[in-house]
């Protein structure tokens, strides 16, 4: 009996350390907007407005002109052609 009360008692302090630690690892989520933004709100609705990045720190990337990944065709053999799409996104 008292290995079991014991066990109890464990488990709920354990319980309760996961729960503290799990608590005071949260962000701070009365400030979402980070270092060169700004933070305004529009009816209600909280935007956040980042700065433009200085010239020569964005990575040198761009998208092509050309997509990498075709999905069905306009016209040709039935296994390549869509049926039934109902909606798309880009």
């Amino acid at each position: 009996m008292r290995k079991a009360a014991a066990d109890k008692v464990r488990n709920r302090c354990i319980a309760m350390a996961i729960a503290v630690s799990a608590t005071a690892c949260q962000p701070d989520r009365q400030s979402p907007a980070g270092p060169g933004s700004q933070l305004r709100d529009s009816a209600g609705i909280q935007v956040v407005e980042n700065s433009r990045p200085p010239d020569g720190s964005r990575l040198a990337w761009q998208i092509g002109p050309e997509p990498t990944v075709s999905i069905g065709i306009l016209e040709g053999e039935d296994p390549y052609l869509l049926f039934h799409a109902t909606d798309a996104a880009q």
